[in-house]
């Protein structure tokens, strides 16, 4: 039967972390989602697997009902899920991550073998140099959101003003975020209540990138190192 998570604040050291978790009916999968989202893009997924698994949805650090944290490199997000399953699990999960999650997800296998299973990667970008020039490209989209999260204004109207974001468009032409996500649709009022919970100083991590993703062209031949032939 699929059963609803509860969410309770848990202290990674020094840093309270809000995690969703579904009842013990089987072993440990963590979900971790992408940058300025939180658990909530895993929920349906989430409720879904609890028949199976034991689902653990953390907010990371900075997102969501999570705490803030004086940094907000890839290291640090990992840190803080290698924590949460040393202290929390008392075993190994598999960690399924969406983008900045799945980043996450190999560090933490990389750093901390001994408490992962396995992870799922999805969307996760590892090519530094190629992931430099999507940053670039979507800076002024970044520094849009910023400004929002730090406006303190209503989820409703964070919404209002999502449209006219700027963004990059397929074919590296400039437009507008309405020129990719239709009126009416959801992912509006769930971009907005993100960006309502989200610390403004998440994105100027991205958008200064270097120290954020500092190591991240090193974590799938470490965490695979039978993948990588000499060229």
């Amino acid at each position: 039967m699929v059963r609803p998570l509860d969410e309770q604040l848990i202290n990674v050291g020094g840093l309270a972390l809000n995690v969703a978790q579904g009842p013990l009916t089987g072993p440990p999968l963590l979900l971790l989602h992408g940058g300025s989202a939180d658990w909530r893009v895993w929920s349906v997924v989430a409720e879904a697997l609890t028949t199976e698994w034991h689902i653990v949805a953390p907010d990371l650090r900075g997102h969501g009902l999570s705490g803030r944290g004086p940094r907000y490199r890839i290291a640090d997000y990992a840190d803080d899920v290698a924590a949460l399953i040393a202290r929390s699990l008392g075993e190994p999960a598999v960690i399924a991550g969406h983008s900045l999650g799945g980043q996450v997800a190999a560090a933490v296998a990389a750093d901390r073998p001994d408490l992962v299973r396995g992870i799922v990667l999805g969307d996760a970008p590892f090519d530094v140099a190629a992931l430099r020039r999507h940053v670039s490209a979507n800076r002024a989209r970044n520094e849009a959101w910023r400004v929002l999260a730090a406006s303190r204004a209503t989820r409703s109207e964070l919404a209002g003003r999502l449209p006219d974001v700027p963004t990059s468009l397929p074919g590296g032409e400039s437009g507008r975020i309405r020129d990719v996500v239709a009126a009416g649709s959801p992912w509006y009022e769930s971009m907005a209540t993100s960006l309502a919970r989200l610390d403004p100083a998440m994105l100027d991590a991205v958008i200064e990138f270097e120290e954020m993703h500092r190591g991240l062209d090193e974590l799938l031949p470490r965490v695979m190192p039978s993948t990588v032939r000499a060229g």
